[in-house]
């Protein structure tokens, strides 16, 4: 069974074009925009600061993208964009239950 990744605030486009191939190699479903369909097993934000998409708080890992290539701090659980491994594992750690 295939895990469901989310794709929210793709406004240009990018998480489509760029993402989603990566994340169907990896062996997920991908889904985009407001589909609200299925309760994805992963919502993956495209901006740090994405809003809320109508899942309840904490009912569904999220993992945020970042633009910047370092992070803010210790604290800042966000991934840089362009950073396919550290994105798999953050994945792996979210979706499989592991702490990150």
């Amino acid at each position: 069974c295939q895990r469901l990744c989310r794709l929210a605030d793709d406004h240009d486009g990018w998480g489509d074009n760029f993402l989603a191939p990566i994340l169907r190699h990896a062996g997920y479903r991908v889904v985009s925009g407001d589909d609200t369909g299925e309760t994805p097993d992963v919502l993956l934000y495209l901006t740090e600061e994405g809003g809320s998409c109508g899942h309840a708080e904490g009912q569904v890992p999220v993992i945020r993208l970042r633009t910047a290539v370092a992070a803010t701090g210790p604290e800042d659980e966000t991934v840089y964009r362009y950073d396919r491994q550290a994105l798999l594992d953050a994945l792996r750690r979210r979706v499989g239950g592991e702490r990150a």
